[in-house]
């Protein structure tokens, strides 16, 4: 339980725990009305994790009804696959990087300092990146090339300031000037 969040869990092997799980759901919706607090049974869901291709398919319910099944659900701010795959959050999160990259462009136009339009990078994007990434840490070189795509762009937005093309910026070059500091 998390203020108004709570996460029930159980493991489930071919038909064995289908009951206790489904014992376990009537308990705490019993003990949250014993407390005055009732679950909005229209906001459960369920989520099955698991290591194969296969699921069980067992189906629970709260007061009779059926809870509703889904394949990804964000928690806490990070978005959860069945496989625990980290690529769905990591597509998610890199487009609000792109998104806030945007706005900083858009808004700084007027801003003559690099290290300027540096902190604000700091402050916002790499926010954003670098949340909950305990959890979600790349491991693999296509999850890490996703996340230096974003740096990748800001550094060629910037030098575009400084006067470079964007395809001809020495990237490499301007990030080991300006930005050696960030964290990809």
């Amino acid at each position: 339980m998390y203020a108004d969040d709570v996460k029930l869990f159980d493991r489930v092997l071919q038909d064995l725990g289908h009951e206790s799980l489904q014992n376990s759901l009537n308990n705490l919706d019993l003990w949250c009305l014993d407390n005055g607090m009732a679950l909005n049974v229209t906001k459960c869901v369920l989520m099955s994790f698991k290591r194969g291709t296969s699921i069980l398919d067992s189906q629970y319910s709260l007061r009779g009804i059926p809870l509703k099944r889904v394949y990804s659900f964000k928690d806490l701010g990070v978005t959860m696959t069945q496989s625990f795959s980290p690529l769905d959050h990591m597509s998610v999160i890199t487009g609000e990087a792109r998104s806030l990259l945007g706005f900083i462009f858009r808004t700084t136009r007027d801003f003559s300092s690099p290290e300027s339009v540096l902190v604000l990078f700091r402050a916002l994007v790499l926010l954003v990146l670098e949340y909950g990434s305990i959890i979600w840490a790349p491991f693999h070189l296509y999850q890490i090339n996703l996340l230096q795509s974003v740096e990748r762009r800001f550094v060629r937005m910037l030098s575009c300031r400084m006067g470079f093309k964007y395809f001809e910026v020495p990237v490499e070059e301007i990030k080991g000037q300006y930005i050696s500091s960030l964290w990809f």
